[in-house]
């Protein structure tokens, strides 16, 4: 009498090939104020996420950014633009894993030399419009100077008492909703500096 195994446990003799993984950047270039975007192609949904790594010229690798994998090709679109503080101009690798398998794409990033403002100084200037210390803003504006966001003479009266007039969150709310880009922004504020309508003050 001929015994025959159970269909399943014959399958399970011989486990499924784990899925492969690709990944593509939308663009051999980016500048800062960009986006960055990139898809991800599975030849298999598991169930487990996807790892990403963002390693620079230097070889440094972030820690590892999970992505949730429901679909075969999924499109993703980073939430903060490119910026200098944070990523210096150069090559960039971009590195997937998901389970075994791994692929690599790069991406050259260049200074398109607009100025182009932290996420985190957006956040402060939408405290300050909300009714928060006008010192917590100006702190913001003090980064900007420093690091040549903004490039505005001395400003007026260095040990005094940090001013913005009222009317400047007017034009912070419409740059805060993307009315305003960060190079208009970053230029009003500039000018208001300069001519001393703006004091920073002692920080």
């Amino acid at each position: 009498m001929k015994r025959y195994i159970p269909l399943l446990a014959a399958f399970a003799m011989f486990p499924a090939a784990a899925a492969e993984v690709d990944i593509d950047v939308d663009s051999d270039t980016y500048y800062y104020g960009d986006h960055l975007a990139y898809t991800v192609t599975v030849s298999e949904v598991t169930g487990a996420p996807a790892l990403l790594y963002i390693i620079d010229a230097d070889g440094k690798k972030s820690s590892a950014i999970p992505l949730a994998v429901s679909e075969l090709v999924t499109a993703h679109r980073s939430p903060f633009p490119f910026e200098a503080a944070t990523y210096p101009e150069g090559g960039w690798t971009l590195e997937i894993r998901y389970g075994e398998f791994s692929d690599t794409t790069g991406f050259l990033l260049q200074d398109s030399g607009r100025a182009v403002i932290p996420t985190w100084i957006k956040d402060s200037g939408r405290i300050w419009v909300g009714g928060g210390g006008v010192q917590y803003y100006t702190t913001a504006l003090s980064y900007m100077l420093e690091y040549g966001i903004i490039e505005a003479g001395a400003p007026s009266e260095p040990d005094g008492a940090p001013y913005i007039p009222e009317w400047v969150k007017t034009i912070t709310a419409w740059w805060i909703l993307g009315h305003i880009p960060d190079h208009t922004y970053a230029a009003s504020i500039e000018y208001l500096v300069d001519q001393g309508i703006i004091r920073i003050g002692q920080q």
